[in-house]
């Protein structure tokens, strides 16, 4: 999740343009009806939410920041947030263009499984990124997923009331295989960094809210604070301060959408105690004050 360096255009859009969403924080579509319904897409653009482009069949490119890939049948992209991609299409897409919010994953499963994921797509450990993979007939699984994802997101409305979790738990089968698949041919991360980053990301759910400092997490699993920051960086490209910040950020918007409580009372709540202050650091991670953030999400969630 490299956002340190973004150029945010005013191409950069948020998970509300998706008017036919039927799940808060997720959306899958068929390329042709995905583009007909919002065909500035097809132009360079940015989210600042995850997508994935599966294409069955058709051929052109899609750019990916600075780099150009062929279009192939079963050829499965992955785009990290606030990174600029743009498509170019010389025969019909077919396949599903799939986007979720860190936020809607995060709700139920681990954050860390998300940055792992899609750190492949990132420039980090001396790799070159790794923008997609070809599913083979043996992969068949995954494809199978979008599928299951899509006829999910597409049942009668009656049979919606647990629709965001059986929606998220297919999410996390895919996001799971995809890692396995991934560090197979790539081969990030030994056993041993994995083991760390597991229970790194377990001490973090626990503890994130009152321990804010890396030191807690270093000494809680016996490794110098500058050696886990390195493996953090090394494999997700965020520093192990970035994380827990990034954690603390999740859940006080999940507090703007879904409570009630005071802007203060939630800045209290997570051991801000100057408002200015948390404003900023709040802004830095959404562009977005916390006030003009729950105006926002508060009308989003109205209408599902």
């Amino acid at each position: 999740m490299n956002t340190r360096n973004t150029h945010f255009s005013s191409n950069s859009y948020h998970f509300n343009f998706l008017k036919d969403a039927v799940v808060p924080g997720f959306y899958i579509s068929e390329f042709e009806n995905c583009f007909s319904k919002y065909p500035f897409l097809l132009d360079t653009h940015l989210f600042d939410f995850y997508s994935f482009f599966l294409f069955t069949e058709g051929k052109g490119t899609v750019k990916i920041g600075n780099e150009t890939h062929e279009i192939k049948q079963n050829r499965l992209f992955f785009c990290p947030n606030n990174t600029e991609h743009s498509f170019h299409f010389t025969e019909n897409p077919q396949g599903y263009y799939t986007f979720f919010c860190q936020d809607f994953y995060s709700d139920e499963f681990s954050m860390i499984r998300l940055l792992y994921l899609f750190s492949f797509s990132l420039p980090i450990a001396n790799r070159s990124p790794v923008h997609y993979i070809d599913i083979s007939s043996k992969e068949n699984t995954i494809i199978s997923l979008f599928n299951t994802l899509y006829e999910e997101c597409n049942i009668d409305i009656n049979k919606k009331n647990n629709l965001p979790h059986i929606v998220r738990s297919y999410l996390n089968i895919l996001i799971l295989k995809l890692s396995e698949l991934l560090n197979d041919k790539y081969a990030l991360v030994s056993g041993e960094t994995n083991t760390i980053i597991i229970k790194l990301s377990h001490l973090i759910e626990a503890n994130f809210i009152h321990q804010q400092h890396a030191d807690f997490y270093a000494k809680s699993l016996g490794i110098a604070e500058a050696k886990l920051n390195n493996i953090c960086k090394k494999t997700l490209d965020i520093g192990l301060k970035k994380i827990i910040l990034e954690r603390r950020i999740m859940e006080i918007r999940k507090m703007l959408e879904q409570t009630n409580l005071s802007i203060a009372e939630i800045a209290f709540k997570f051991n801000f105690s100057d408002n200015s202050y948390f404003n900023k650091v709040f802004k830095s991670s959404t562009r977005l004050t916390p006030g003009r953030y729950r105006e926002l999400h508060k009308k989003m969630l109205l209408k599902f």
